[in-house]
């Protein structure tokens, strides 16, 4: 019952919203089961554009 519930709020949310949202909870578990490092996550365009890393 609950889990309907949180189903419909859910997909009662914006398209934009409910793809940012996901894509936060991903990436949150992601870290914290330690699948990727926060250090792979890092973005810094300074490195990627002058030291090609």
């Amino acid at each position: 019952m609950a889990y309907q519930t949180l189903m419909q709020e859910y997909m009662q949310m914006p398209v934009v919203t409910r793809a940012y949202t996901t894509a936060c909870v991903v990436t949150t578990l992601a870290v914290q089961l330690e699948i990727v490092s926060p250090f792979q996550l890092y973005f810094n365009p300074i490195l990627i554009m002058k030291q090609y890393q």
